[in-house]
Parts: C-alpha cells; sequence; structure tokens
C-alpha cells in the first residue's frame, strides 16, 4: 500500500486540485477572509495527506479509516467552496469545475473505501 498511493488516480486528482483552489484562496485573501480561507486549505490538504498516510499504515483497518477522513475532507472542501459563492466571493462558473471534481473524487473514494472494506474480510 505504502509504495502505491502515488500511482493512485484519486491521489494524483487529490494533488491536481490542490493549485486550482489556491486561486479560490487568493480571492478569499483579498477579501480579508481569513478563517474561511483557512478552513478551505486545511480541507484540501488533508484529503491527499489522508490517502498518503492511510496507505503508509500498512493496515486495511487504519487505510479505511483515513479514506474515509480523505472523503470527509472532500465534502468539508465541497461545502465550502459553495459557501464562496453565497458570499460573492466567486462565481458560479468558477466553482463549479472545482465541485465537479470533487464529487468525481469523493466516487473514487468511495471505491476504494469498498475495496479496503472487500481487504479487510480476507486479512
Amino acid at each position: 500500500m505504502a509504495n502505491t498511493f502515488e500511482q493512485l488516480k484519486v491521489y494524483q486528482k487529490s494533488m491536481d486540485i490542490i493549485p486550482k483552489i489556491h486561486t479560490v484562496i487568493k480571492i478569499l485573501e483579498a477579501n480579508r477572509d481569513f478563517d474561511l480561507k483557512s478552513q478551505i486549505n486545511r480541507s484540501v490538504v488533508s484529503v491527499s495527506s489522508n490517502i498518503s498516510e492511510g496507505a503508509a499504515s500498512g493496515s486495511y483497518k487504519v487505510y479505511r479509516r483515513h479514506l474515509n477522513i480523505a472523503s470527509d475532507s472532500a465534502a468539508e472542501l465541497y461545502t465550502q467552496l459553495k459557501i464562496t459563492f453565497l458570499y460573492g466571493y466567486t462565481r458560479k462558473d468558477d466553482i463549479t469545475p472545482l465541485l465537479n471534481e470533487l464529487e468525481s473524487i469523493q466516487q473514487m473514494l468511495h471505491g476504494l473505501i469498498r475495496y479496503t472494506e472487500q481487504k479487510m474480510k480476507t486479512e
């Protein structure tokens, strides 16, 4: 598990979205909304970090727990991006592609969670 997480498409996508989210973070800095900026930054970093941390554990049970945390962080990030729109910081056209990417990441995470659950049954 530990050596293969970088090959996972879900990990790659979770890393690819970070610089895209950074553009939203810059908007929040300009609007001096440092609390929301901090929450978004923590959420986006948490997704890929938990995928790699869980994979490095060597245990499917621990891996599954970290994948669930990654999924929760992606859901949190999804909501936070919608809040940037509600606050008038972003346009719908700006965040829709990011929301779509997050939905894709969550679907992949759920598939990987199901896979780890099957592996746990055979451990």
